[in-house]
């Protein structure tokens, strides 16, 4: 697994095609963009930081920022396990029907759409979800067959250091948006090409989300960029 010893390595590797800036200080709180690009006007992103207040390591909805244009049809969704809710911007985000604010909360690592039109961005900031240099690996787990995800820290990540505790050959699978169909590795104690069997390439950059599909209960680990090994 990659090891980042130091926090300010965060802004180094903000440099990925989806992310636009991660900016950690000295207190530990940043921002992470995404910006949609060329033909893409759908992103997945996610729950990168926690509310600066929060102790439940989560993120409210109304501390999601976007440049969109006000009543431009922009809009996030979650998957709650049936449908897709949706929240549009107005200024603020709101329920389409009864334009009332959404109260909504996503802990950190829970995934989102963002929909608009190219350029067009979308920001979460706050604080780490962890600053803790000792755990090695931060796990988020299904309450739904299928869910969205992100990588909890701000920093890129390749596919391989993805954990599970999903059966092998069990049909659990990560796939991911390209702006044009979703692009699928299913694992096999690593996630590979279903057609294939040859181990997948990709790197997730900062902010980008991604879709996991197994059962209720399964997890996923990431490996915590702060954790410094103990040595020999």
């Amino acid at each position: 697994m990659k090891k980042i010893m130091m926090i300010t390595a965060l802004a180094a590797l903000a440099a990925g095609a989806m992310a636009e800036d991660v900016v950690p200080s000295g207190n530990i709180v940043g921002y992470a963009k995404l910006k949609l690009k060329d033909a893409k006007s759908i992103v997945v992103f996610g729950a990168v930081f926690k509310d600066i207040a929060s102790a439940q390591k989560d993120l409210h909805i109304q501390n999601i920022a976007t440049d969109a244009d006000v009543w431009d049809s922009t809009y996030l969704s979650w998957w709650d396990g049936i449908r897709w809710t949706e929240a549009y911007w107005t200024g603020e985000w709101q329920n389409a029907e009864t334009l009332k604010p959404i109260d909504k909360t996503f802990a950190v690592g829970e995934g989102f759409r963002f929909a608009s039109y190219p350029g067009d961005t979308v920001t979460v900031r706050g604080e780490l979800y962890t600053t803790s240099t000792t755990d090695s690996d931060i796990v988020v787990s299904l309450q739904n067959a299928t869910e969205m995800f992100v990588n909890p820290m701000p920093v890129e990540l390749d596919i391989q250091d993805i954990g599970t505790d999903a059966d092998v050959w069990d049909a659990a699978c990560l796939s991911w948006w390209d702006g044009t169909r979703w692009t699928e590795a299913y694992w096999t104690g690593e996630w590979q090409n279903a057609e294939t069997l040859k181990p997948i390439d990709k790197t997730f950059d900062v902010g980008e989300g991604f879709r996991f599909a197994s059962y209720k209960g399964d997890s996923l680990s990431f490996p915590n960029p702060l954790y410094v090994s103990p040595g020999p």
